[in-house]
């Protein structure tokens, strides 16, 4: 009952939290632009085939294989939750959403080991709120569950200790923050070897916070929070945050692995700020025109004229919910998608995927059959049982209908599993995988993001090819910046 009528309860938002699954295809193939699929539908398609469904399904049929031979793998199964939540304090409630009995497609907490939760512009907390919020999270997660083995004791936070928030003065002198949690059965991580890290850029509420598990068996988990700028300087942004990734969060003895030293994987969940590609997205529509299984992008209402009718069609297609709407427009969103295959960016923010490429990140969180992660209208009631395109008209923000690239799939999770690569034949099993299973959107508009979950199974080989050592006796102790970062202050790097 309370959770069909939470405000009853006095539980945030105050109404029922409708699930939106991300459909089928729920990872992707990170997209190296140099392949260049072209504005032409056939090639759009049959690049979307080879990064997202046909790669999804290669992995699931990996996955499969490695389950029927589990006696020869560890395994572990964590769920990312991630919110750009500004200016709030989320409750346990609101976390556990997806956790909740009832309706189709929920996520099984009897099937979770490890839950990760990252926050974006949250109010600026204190320790012992932290911890109360996890012992909250804790104690909702057993009441849920068969096995009550979730642990305060073994869960760890980290916030980013900045000066300067997202919005001046929004609240006084308090400037909000990220935080990230690990939330953790026992038995699953060595609470003793438990490490956090973190850094950001002059003290701004922009980088991010990490913690370091060392999973049971699987070894070293690395899970980080990010916050990334809207468009200047983007992908050199990123490119730094990982660099500081490394400074901050490997043992110095061990920092020539880089990330490869998280055996079990590094794992970046955040607020991307991933927007559509204005360029990509109007040469792929305008291709479009003469195809006519696509005439009602052409046949919508006239648009106002201070609105954008490229914004319009592409909100057409995030509000479709007919059973083809995987089919039909997945593969457009994606070629408009800046994290996924959009073949041009906005001038100066430079090509995320590019940076994350680079440094061996191979996956990445797809969400096309679920609407845009942003940008909303804070605090829009989305209404009882109504239609997308009720929601959208209501509580879209009236920007986002001016200009694509002030909308779009902001909130991801990409993936680097060290020696995870697919064989080519199915009797042959993968060394390792981290495997996109299951990734929802929660219409939650307290905030102008939606709330994301996804869920990652992690298997790896019994023979771990990992040290048997864990070089954590000297950790960085965090600064903010290292060798790197002044340097970047004395060449005078600007992202905004």
């Amino acid at each position: 009952m309370w959770a069909g009528e939470p405000s009853r309860f006095d539980l945030a938002p105050g109404y029922p939290v409708k699930l939106l699954p991300c459909g089928p295809h729920t990872e992707a193939k990170i997209y190296e632009k140099k392949e260049g699929h072209g504005p032409q539908l056939s090639g759009i398609r049959e690049a979307y085939d080879t990064h997202v469904a046909n790669f999804k399904q290669a992995r699931e049929n990996a996955r499969q294989n490695m389950l029927k031979n589990l006696h020869l793998f560890h395994r572990a199964r964590v769920a990312f939750f991630q919110w750009n939540a500004e200016f709030l304090s989320p409750t346990a409630f609101e976390i556990v959403q997806s956790f909740i009995p009832g309706g189709e497609n929920r996520a099984n907490v009897d099937e979770v080991d490890v839950l990760v939760v990252a926050f974006q512009e949250l109010n600026n907390l204190s320790d012992s709120q932290h911890e109360k919020f996890i012992r909250k999270v804790v104690g909702a997660l057993n009441a849920l569950s068969t096995h009550r083995t979730w642990s305060s004791r073994e869960s760890k936070f980290k916030e980013l200790s900045t000066v300067i928030g997202t919005k001046a003065h929004a609240q006084g002198w308090r400037a909000n923050r990220q935080a990230i949690y690990t939330i953790v059965r026992e038995g699953v991580i060595d609470p003793q070897k438990t490490r956090t890290c973190s850094w950001s850029f002059h003290l701004r509420e922009k980088g991010f916070v990490a913690v370091s598990l060392k999973l049971n068996n699987l070894g070293r988990f690395l899970a980080v929070g990010v916050h990334l700028p809207t468009k200047k300087g983007q992908s050199k942004f990123l490119s730094d945050v990982l660099d500081e990734v490394v400074d901050e969060c490997v043992p110095s003895r061990e920092r020539g692995k880089g990330l490869e030293y998280f055996a079990a994987g590094v794992y970046v969940l955040g607020d991307y700020n991933s927007r559509l590609s204005a360029q990509s997205a109007q040469d792929t529509v305008d291709n479009l025109k003469d195809e006519s299984a696509y005439c009602d992008l052409f046949d919508l209402p006239p648009t106002p004229p201070e609105e954008s009718v490229l914004a319009h069609q592409l909100l057409y297609m995030t509000d479709y919910e007919r059973a083809d709407k995987e089919s039909r427009f997945a593969p457009i969103l994606w070629a408009a998608d800046s994290l996924g295959g959009a073949d041009d960016f906005d001038e100066g923010a430079g090509d995320l995927r590019e940076s994350l490429l680079q440094r061996k990140f191979s996956t990445v969180t797809a969400c096309y059959a679920a609407p845009f992660s942003f940008k909303w209208q804070k605090s829009c009631v989305p209404g009882k049982d109504a239609k997308m395109a009720e929601v959208t008209k209501r509580c879209l923000t009236e920007k986002s209908k001016k200009d694509v690239r002030d909308t779009g799939f902001l909130d991801r999770l990409s993936i680097c599993m060290p020696n995870s690569s697919i064989p080519p034949s199915e009797s042959e099993l993968p060394r390792n995988g981290a495997f996109v299973t299951h990734a929802e959107q929660l219409l939650n508009l307290r905030s102008d993001h939606l709330p994301q979950l996804f869920i990652v199974d992690i298997i790896r080989r019994k023979e771990p090819p990992f040290p048997s050592h864990d070089d954590d006796s000297v950790f960085p102790v965090h600064k903010e910046g290292g060798k790197k970062a002044e340097a970047r202050k004395r060449s005078k790097t600007t992202y905004w």
